[in-house]
């Protein structure tokens, strides 16, 4: 046995280090960790009725710029102790910005699906680096991952991947683009997607339906765009949007969204560099953005123009359609963004928009330090924090409405409104008594200055037991979420906080919040909803996204059928009016 041990460690070790070389454009079957590494020396293909699994810890290097096409099923999956690597053999001409085959390899395209049952393909746990294209490729939208079917990308992580020389159409690192034969869904979960270069974008999405959930996008480069979505149905929750960077001026915000229905919902966008528009930019879409801190983003742009401002958040509809898009802003912390132009902490133009119970805070900008209201614009702006915005230093104007018809009231802001407000050519409505001037809203810890290198990350916008903003807030037309910014009850004993959060500690004294709470099943609904209520009191009211009553029931038992079917599709709140001034609130979704 002496003897045959030595023998067996060194076959053993020569399994771990074997390899397979990959010479055929077909490939299928199962690769596995005794194979790996897998050295491919051309363009392969999974066939459509092939399919290729491939086992945790298996390496796959690229001896070249090729791509693996995959028209049947390919299944990645590995685990976080063992993730699967796509990577390229020799990375010393990554660098080199004017020849693709050095450095480099061109990524994975799934096509449209030509199998025959389930489509099973996923990534999960894969390191996907050091792709690299320019124009003359001619990948047109597909780069590093590029699909134009349903695929689940989760746990990835997705770095120094390069697209060079393009126009705005050419290569983003992934490209999720719109199938021909079925609807698409596209869902990105858990995936670090940093380090990236492209003249596009990093992420571009044009589906039925898109879900990005709990990803980091950081230290990336794009010339138009970091994320751009369009024409699609899109869930965006719960991600980290950070140190990303945008060059060319007709380039927009970090998270770009055009055509687009769904929302945006308690994600961070901060220290990101954009060119034109703020950290979070939409066009003609209807979006519900709420939950969100979006705090020290700058738009370095000197051309002020008709799709320039906002150094957090620019929302813009047709200007030559008024009407086609609404916006519901709701529950964010937008502090310390800086606007080259106009609109420190947002912008909103040729569109209508509610912005309900923000803290709009130490924004700064030439024009409208902290929101600019610009050309067209009907908006609602009620229940928001509005503290230390900058124009030009100054500290007043820090709201400006030119061209725009504004209902401004049960607002806290440091200054008279003559002072706080700029109007040109537009108009205010509301009641005014109801707005709050006083020389603090008694924060608890926020940003010291209107400066954009102060970090709010560090920072604490809650209020304190001292503040006036408590208990003053109206929900009258709105349909304000059930939770604040910290997921805490929203309304109580009948009154809302100013702001985006609700002092905790100011519970109805022996009502637990269980006893307030709705159910609303199916959810989403299609022709009829039934809302459960824990006592057969008072009425519900189904309002649509911009407050106004779609429907109106008696409660007459703990369940209360809706017949929905001939209402538009889209986002509805349900709102139970018990009777004694306490209200419960869900949201609803007709499709």
């Amino acid at each position: 046995m002496k003897k045959i041990l030595p023998f067996l460690l060194l076959i053993s070790g020569f399994i771990a280090n074997a390899s397979t070389s990959i010479t055929t454009p077909t490939v299928s079957g199962h690769w596995t960790l005794a194979g790996s590494p897998y050295l491919v020396f051309n363009d392969i293909q999974v066939a459509n009725t092939g399919s290729l699994v491939v086992d945790p810890g298996v390496s796959i290097i690229f001896q070249g710029s090729y791509r693996l096409f995959v028209y049947g099923i390919l299944h990645a999956s590995g685990t976080a102790s063992q993730p699967i690597n796509f990577t390229v053999n020799d990375t010393t001409g990554f660098s080199t910005d004017t020849i693709t085959t050095a450095g480099g390899w061109h990524g994975i395209q799934f096509d449209n699906f030509g199998g025959t049952g389930a489509d099973s393909s996923i990534l999960n746990y894969c390191n996907i680096t050091y792709t690299k294209f320019d124009s003359a490729d001619g990948l047109s939208f597909f780069g590093t991952i590029g699909s134009h079917r349903s695929l689940a990308v989760h746990n990835c992580n997705i770095y120094n991947n390069t697209a060079l020389n393009g126009g705005p159409n050419t290569c983003p690192i992934i490209g999720l683009v719109v199938g021909i034969l079925h609807p698409v869904i596209y869902n990105l979960s858990g995936c670090s997607i940093h380090n990236n270069t492209s003249p596009n974008s990093i992420l571009l999405g044009a589906s039925d339906s898109i879900t990005v959930s709990n990803c980091s996008f950081y230290l990336n480069t794009g010339k138009f765009t970091v994320i751009k979505i369009e024409v699609a149905a899109l869930t965006f929750t719960n991600n980290d949007v950070y140190q990303n960077q945008i060059t060319d001026y007709g380039g927009h915000g970090t998270l770009s969204l055009d055509i687009v229905s769904g929302s945006v919902k308690n994600n961070k966008f901060h220290d990101n560099i954009n060119y034109n528009s703020g950290g979070l930019s939409a066009y003609n879409s209807i979006v519900d953005i709420s939950g969100n801190l979006i705090c020290n983003n700058q738009n370095t742009s000197s051309i002020c123009g008709a799709v320039s401002g906002g150094g957090g958040i620019f929302l813009q509809g047709d200007a030559t359609s008024f009407g086609t898009s609404f916006y519901n802003v709701n529950n964010n912390v937008i502090a310390n963004n800086y606007s080259n132009c106009w609109g420190g902490g947002l912008c909103i133009q040729y569109t209508e928009a509610s912005v309900t119970n923000n803290q709009i805070v130490k924004n700064s900008a030439p024009n409208g330090g902290g929101i600019l209201f610009y050309k067209d614009t009907l908006s609602l702006i009620k229940n928001n924090i509005i503290y230390g915005n900058e124009t030009s230093g100054s500290g007043i104007d820090a709201v400006e409405i030119s061209n725009s018809y504004v209902e401004y009231s049960h607002n806290y802001s440091e200054l008279p409104d003559y002072d706080l407000i700029y109007a040109f050519l537009g108009s205010i409505t509301g009641d005014s008594t109801t707005n709050i001037h006083a020389t603090s809203p008694d924060l608890i810890a926020p940003t010291l200055t209107a400066s954009v290198t102060e970090s709010a990350l560090i920072a604490n916008f809650r209020l304190m037991s001292t503040s006036p903003c408590i208990n003053r807030g109206d929900t009258a037309n709105i349909a304000p979420d059930t939770v604040d910014y910290d997921g805490n009850r929203r309304i109580i004993a009948g009154h809302i906080d100013i702001g985006a959060f609700e002092l905790p500690g100011t519970l109805k004294m022996n009502q637990p919040a269980s006893e307030y709470h709705i159910s609303i099943f199916p959810n989403p609904a299609k022709d009829i909803f039934a809302v459960s209520t824990p006592n057969a009191k008072g009425s519900i009211e189904l309002l649509d996204i911009k407050g106004a009553q779609a429907a109106m029931q008696q409660v007459i038992s703990t369940t209360t059928a809706f017949d929905i079917h001939t209402l538009p599709r889209g986002i509805y709140f349900a709102v139970w009016n018990e009777g004694n001034g306490e209200k419960a609130v869900q949201k609803v979704v007709l499709e």
